[in-house]
């Protein structure tokens, strides 16, 4: 890795280091605007110094309109009486490429259902026309909240991905006035849902996100284009709660409006408006001192090279007799994070249905199957006459309710399937299946090694006039967390800061920034700004086992009633186990009962290795485990690796 070369950077003001770090007031609820129902997408039409916002207070979503009176403040909202507020049942997120022309979202009436879609609008006869579809935008997925450049050139929307996320596009506008086929801003997007796009200039944007570790729901960031290219998204500390906070519409004062649903407001969602026309008192920048910094590091490359083991995910779960139910430790929830606390093969069956809920809530296409495997329809229980089918159905109601309930899984994605067989030597079962292989695949245990490729960060202080200052202090703010790192008296100086110290904040975070505050004799203060981006970089291994000198890596399938060893409950598995050996010196397949599954995978690994001396062996097992249930059918892959500088010691 290719290390920075130290730069200066001369910082002189606020606006001149980062066009977009404005400190704002306490947002202010824009009552006059909002009601008990939701007004969201507020947009300021630059022609005609009108605001347009969108409210359900009809119960439809419809356009209103407001201007300012005399003395700058917003008047009581007006429905705007025209055809696209007319035709269209839900519209909103109005922008204006013209002072004739105008985008907003609406849905499109399609054969299955209707989707949001992004459509234009011409102004003729006074009135905004109905609105037609933008053809170069037309998907059959998601797409909407667009947002147009000061020049015209760019436009930003949000489409929903092939994962089901919604995400960030960029299209830019060509000679002829048509657009060029949008492509998605990588650097923003998260693995959450990106939205409400909003250009305060040609160069900073403002959206809302759920997936960049926000303090709450929907948080809003703002990215800056540096040199063509837009930079890391940064959250907007001032601004974020716990609740939802989208919809920025910068206004020409400087003020902006947006949504949020936070307390103290009408009811859903309201307009909220933030002004930044004077600073806070304690953060208030006074022209009697003026504070020079020098930076030689802007950018901080923060790298987690992770060693990794592997443990098995469970697509089966087998039961004595037909009258059973599921075991109550399967249905214990544990979030992303605790999941990693996981350790034994014992404890990753146990959870399998929390590893296998997060992936169908992440991997929104995908469909889960639950499959129950029980005796013929047979009456089983004489006294109660009760059958097969109540007891499958007993067990696959537990697994469904907590999917859905747990995880907010849509009943939509899951799938009900029985199989009654007449087999008497056959064990009942409940078995899971998948269009998305990655949902059964291996539960990846990290150890992280986060290191900071910048151990020190040096920042120079010059502070003028000298005979005004009394004191300054310099404040970290990392992870929406601020601390004083660094105090002194004097008017030039150079301070440290032990990055080392903050390394799993810095892991967690895409952005830091640096407050040097200087206090004169009489009191006020003057702030400045240092903001740094923070770059991540990731590195994987497994973790060997070390065995008599020897080094080993370890995978692992619970086999179920699939006998195809390449569906798609083995498919994720066998991808990383063909990697293993790709480079080793032996590999062992071992199992306990299940010997023709065991046959199938020694041949599908076969198949796959170049040296044609190295030959898969299989063993039977005579270790336990506490689950009777998992020994029987656990295979366990052992490959025997070439020892190396890095191996395991």
């Amino acid at each position: 890795m290719n290390k920075l070369t130290p730069y200066i950077i001369l910082i002189l003001s606020m606006q001149t280091l980062f066009a977009s770090n404005v400190m704002y007031l306490e947002p202010v609820n824009v009552s006059v605007l909002n009601t008990a129902s939701d007004e969201f997408a507020p947009s300021w039409n630059v022609y005609t110094s009108t605001l347009y916002y969108t409210s359900k207070i009809g119960g439809a979503e419809k356009l209103y309109t407001s201007t300012k009176n005399a003395d700058g403040f917003f008047q009581e909202g007006k429905y705007l009486d025209a055809p696209i507020n007319t035709i269209h049942e839900n519209i909103s997120y109005i922008n204006f490429l013209t002072e004739d022309k105008a985008y907003f979202s609406a849905f499109l009436l399609a054969k299955s259902q209707p989707r949001l879609q992004l459509f234009y609008s011409n102004f003729k006869k006074k009135a905004w026309s109905e609105g037609f579809p933008i053809e170069e935008f037309a998907s059959d997925s998601f797409v909407g909240h667009s947002s147009i450049s000061p020049d015209k050139n760019q436009i930003i929307f949000t489409k929903q991905s092939e994962d089901g996320d919604l995400d960030l596009m960029v299209s830019y506008r060509l000679e002829d006035g048509s657009w060029r086929e949008p492509s998605a801003i990588e650097i923003m997007n998260s693995i959450g849902d990106e939205i409400t796009p909003h250009f305060a200039s040609d160069d900073t944007l403002y959206f809302a996100s759920n997936g960049q570790g926000g303090p709450g729901g929907f948080d809003i960031y703002y990215s800056i284009k540096s040199e063509g290219m837009w930079q890391r998204p940064s959250p907007l500390y001032e601004l974020n709660t716990e609740y939802d906070e989208s919809d920025v519409c910068t206004l020409p004062s400087g003020d902006i409006l947006f949504a949020s649903n936070r307390p103290g407001g009408k009811g859903g969602l309201d307009l909220w408006l933030a002004s930044n026309s004077n600073l806070p008192s304690t953060f208030r920048e006074e022209k009697k001192l003026e504070i020079n910094l020098q930076s030689y590091i802007t950018n901080i490359i923060v790298n987690n090279n992770y060693e990794y083991t592997n443990l098995p995910i469970s697509s089966i779960f087998f039961l004595d007799d037909s009258t059973m139910e599921l075991q109550s430790n399967l249905f214990e929830y544990k979030s992303i994070i605790d999941l990693q606390k996981v350790n034994t093969i014992e404890e990753s069956y146990a959870n399998s249905l929390n590893y296998i809920g997060h992936k169908l809530a992440r991997i929104t296409n995908a469909k889960l199957k639950i499959k129950a495997n029980y005796p013929g329809m047979l009456e089983i229980d004489t006294t109660s006459r009760r059958n097969s089918k109540y007891y499958a159905d007993l067990n696959i109601k537990k697994i469904h309710d907590y999917l859905t309930s747990e995880f907010q899984i849509p009943p939509s994605q899951i799938v009900i399937e029985y199989e009654f067989y007449q087999d008497g030597n056959r064990k009942p079962s409940i078995s899971l299946s998948s269009n998305e292989p990655e949902i059964f695949a291996q539960m990846e245990i990290r150890k992280d090694k986060i290191e900071v490729e910048q151990k020190l960060l040096p920042i120079d202080v010059r502070i003028e006039p000298a005979e005004n200052l009394s004191n300054w202090l310099a404040v970290l703010n990392l992870a929406g967390e601020e601390s004083i790192v660094y105090e002194n008296k004097v008017v030039k100086d150079r301070f440290t800061i032990d990055l080392v110290k903050y390394k799993h904040q810095l892991f967690e975070s895409d952005f830091m920034t640096i407050f040097i505050k200087a206090y004169s004799y009489e009191g006020d203060s003057t702030v400045q700004v240092i903001p740094h981006s923070i770059e991540h970089h990731f590195s994987k291994k497994p973790k060997l086992v070390v065995e008599g000198g020897q080094y080993f890596d370890y995978n692992y399938i619970i086999a179920g009633n699939e006998p195809d060893i390449e569906s798609n409950n083995y498919i994720a598995t066998l991808e990383k186990i063909y990697s293993s050996i790709s480079m080793c010196k032996a590999i062992e397949i071992s199992y306990n009962k299940r010997k023709k599954f065991a046959e199938s995978l020694r041949d599908k690994l076969q198949s796959k290795i170049v040296n044609n001396q190295l030959k898969v062996t299989i063993v039977k097992s005579d270790k336990r485990t506490s689950n009777i249930q998992l020994d029987e059918n656990l295979i366990t892959i052992k490959v025997e690796k070439f020892p190396s500088r890095s191996s395991n010691n």
